[in-house]
């Protein structure tokens, strides 16, 4: 397994790769699929809108999408979703 100095490392390398080949001014899903592009170029294990049920004080709060390394259990991105 990558330690995580190093794959935060590569996630900070790959995502100042993708902004600078694509610019500022799309819309999130443009860079979120390039990032999962890039990510799995490099061999990482991606899940990616992934829903996960959010709880506070024992009851459902809402749901997250978010981005996944999966090897890693590492949060990349998330976005909320209610209901």
């Amino acid at each position: 397994m990558i330690e995580d100095e190093e794959l935060t490392g590569k996630i900070i390398k790959t995502f100042y790769k993708v902004y600078n080949i694509l610019g500022y001014g799309f819309i999130e899903s443009i860079y979120h699929n390039a990032m999962i592009i890039e990510l799995t170029g490099l061999g990482l294990t991606v899940e990616t809108e992934k829903l996960i049920a959010v709880f506070y004080e024992g009851r459902g709060s809402g749901h997250s999408l978010r981005i996944w390394l999966s090897r890693a259990g590492l949060l990349l991105s998330s976005r909320q979703r209610t209901g």
